[in-house]
């Protein structure tokens, strides 16, 4: 209405000037063929500026009937008295028509080339937006303002979970969201079905899932089939990333499925072997000890106790680890964090362990100033236990251990070295592998393949990194902690954790 408006103010304007321009111009005595021009000057820019065929017509008639009127002798009149005259009106009107006629085609070819370029870049920006972005919130933000750019009508993509863009005010909503999801086809204003809504809603949906739809506000604006079928196009292509998206989350929850089968199954393999053998072990020596208590002599039951006692530690162990290993990988909270200092976990650790050093030595390299560090001490007592009993299990006697801590940035960073001969390379990125053991294979040094698989998870749990490496005599294993506890991290534990951190400190 506004442009319709505008176009008839300017009709009327320019036409009352050039009439007033043409009297002027006849009493400056200017040849009737220049004013002729001049005409079609002016009816040339009426057609470029209201892009209407019949405003060109209306004003070539007013033109010829004011030059008839004003400049035709008789003048004042509408007779004519050379017959010439009608031969050059005729001829002025068919040139200004066809004229008018050629500028309108070339405007709308003009306005039609706009438009590709438009939509051709537009597509080009959603096309690289897809390539180089997942979905997420942001990107359909980014696609309803690429949109918008392009279209002069509000626009809004409606997912299960949230509304991007234009928000809608529309009465039972989620029935014609589900319905239109359903027919798989778009409906509201000027479609086959709810035509009488003010917008027409667009399915986003394909073979493998439904995603939402893309609504559009069509009662107060004037859109355009073309528009309609290149809003079609967006839809397939984000339908076409869209399915992309589910078929790599699809892939990637299947190989996580795949994991868990496999840790299950290793679980229970590892479950077979390292509770059945110490469970067969202390049964076997308790059944003995019952039935020839009294026939052997005291240094063999001491021997007879000392293996079961031993065989328990392994069991309880286990058990420790796995429940932890359970509770991490579950990727629940079981951290109790306390301010400690990190030599006293350490030498609490030496003395819960000194009985299994045998003839090995350990060293704790002291530092001048106290180290304190916000941690759960008793998963990190565990990490370190881990740590030094797997350098026991796997170091001959007489080895020296020497345990090494210092800041380091914003972290404390601690390093356990042995002289036992080191790892291979080709094992030392396996080494933190859930069941994986470099002994277990060797039963006077048996090994649950969890002990540094947990130290990983703990450590991580914490926020920090552990790895190993190849000194010039020996094994290091290193990790660091955060000196501060993440801000989000809750200290209140569940009663599973309770019983869990109880158990460990039993």
């Amino acid at each position: 209405m506004k442009a319709h408006l505008k176009n008839v103010i300017f009709f009327l304007g320019i036409t009352a000037l050039m009439i007033v321009l043409m009297i002027s111009l006849d009493g400056f005595h200017v040849n009737d063929e220049n004013i002729f021009l001049l005409f079609v000057f002016v009816i040339l820019i009426t057609s470029i500026e209201t892009s209407k065929l019949y405003y060109g017509i209306m004003q070539t008639i007013i033109f010829t009937l004011s030059f008839n009127y004003f400049l035709t002798a008789p003048r004042y009149t509408f007779h004519i008295d050379d017959q010439n005259y009608y031969v050059s009106f005729v001829i002025f009107i068919t040139i200004t028509l066809i004229v008018n006629s050629l500028v309108l085609q070339l405007k709308k070819q003009m306005i039609l080339s706009k438009n590709k370029e438009n939509r051709i870049r537009t597509l080009y920006d959603i096309t690289s937006l897809f390539l180089y972005n997942h979905i997420d919130d942001d990107i359909y933000q980014m696609l309803i303002s690429i949109l918008d750019k392009h279209f002069h009508f509000p626009l809004s993509i409606i997912t299960q979970r949230k509304t991007y863009g234009h928000v809608l005010n529309i009465d039972s909503f989620d029935e014609l969201f589900a319905y239109c999801l359903d027919k798989d086809q778009p409906i509201g204003f000027n479609q086959q079905e709810f035509s009488h809504l003010p917008l027409i809603i667009f399915p986003i949906k394909s073979k493998l899932a439904d995603y939402g739809v893309l609504a559009v506000e069509a009662g107060n604006y004037n859109i355009s089939q073309e528009e309609i079928d290149f809003l079609i196009v967006v839809i397939r292509e984000l339908t076409l990333v869209l399915d992309k998206e589910y078929i790599a989350k699809k892939q990637e929850e299947s190989k996580i499925q795949m994991e868990k089968e496999k840790f299950k199954t290793a679980l229970l393999r590892g479950l077979s072997h390292d509770i059945k053998t110490p469970l067969t072990s202390i049964q076997s020596g308790s059944d003995f000890l019952l039935e020839s208590y009294d026939l052997i002599d005291d240094q063999s039951k001491k021997e007879l106790i000392q293996d079961i006692y031993q065989e328990s530690c392994f069991m309880s162990d286990f058990v420790r680890n796995l429940l932890n290993l359970s509770m991490l990988s579950e990727n629940k909270n079981i951290l109790q964090y306390s301010k400690e200092s990190i030599e006293d976990i350490l030498f609490d650790v030496i003395g819960k362990i000194k009985k299994r050093l045998s003839h090995r030595t350990i060293e704790v390299d002291q530092q001048r100033d106290m180290i304190l560090v916000d941690l759960d001490p008793v998963l990190i007592n565990q990490v370190i236990v881990n740590i030094l009993e797997n350098a026991i299990k796997h170091t001959p006697d007489g080895t020296h251990i020497t345990i090494n801590y210092h800041l380091d940035g914003d972290c404390i960073l601690i390093e356990i070295s042995d002289t036992g001969g080191g790892i291979k390379d080709n094992q030392l990125d396996k080494i933190f592998e859930d069941f994986y053991s470099i002994t277990k294979n060797q039963d006077h040094m048996r090994s649950t393949g969890l002990g540094l698989s947990i130290c990983k998870a703990i450590v991580e749990a914490h926020g920090g990194k552990i790895w190993a490496f190849n000194n010039p005599r020996g094994a290091t294993f290193a990790f660091t902690l955060p000196l501060t506890a993440p801000v989000n991290q809750s200290n209140i534990q569940s009663d599973e954790t309770v019983m869990s951190n109880e158990h460990i400190v039993k």
